[in-house]
């Protein structure tokens, strides 16, 4: 069996000196590429909260994400809930390294 990784990527409300997630996705891959599951989360958390979400860097995609919530694309959860589900992915496929889409930010 091969080894696999996770690769996460995130979009952020408020500034850059202090991020909050309001957005994450990631997938499960392997040195090859092949994707074995991916997740896309909307963090109802920050989402639902209007004045958080005017300091979004992407603030103009805010409809498409309500697309994306109302026809499954994308899911929307508390922010606890999505980490537990990216601890449970980790141990399910016995992740050993996460990395980021974008690497600086992501972090």
């Amino acid at each position: 069996m091969s080894e696999k990784f996770i690769v996460i990527d995130t979009e952020t409300a408020n500034s850059i000196d202090d991020p909050i997630v309001y957005d994450i996705g990631f997938a499960v891959v392997d040195r090859t590429g092949k994707v074995y599951e991916t997740h896309s989360y909307a963090i109802a958390d920050v989402i639902l909260d209007d004045e958080m979400m005017s300091t979004a860097y992407y603030a103009e995609k805010l409809p498409q994400y309500w697309d994306e919530i109302q026809n499954g694309k994308r899911l929307l959860r508390k922010f606890k809930t999505v980490k537990m589900i990216l601890a449970d992915v980790c141990r399910q496929y016995d992740i050993k390294v996460v990395v980021a889409h974008n690497a600086r930010f992501d972090y």
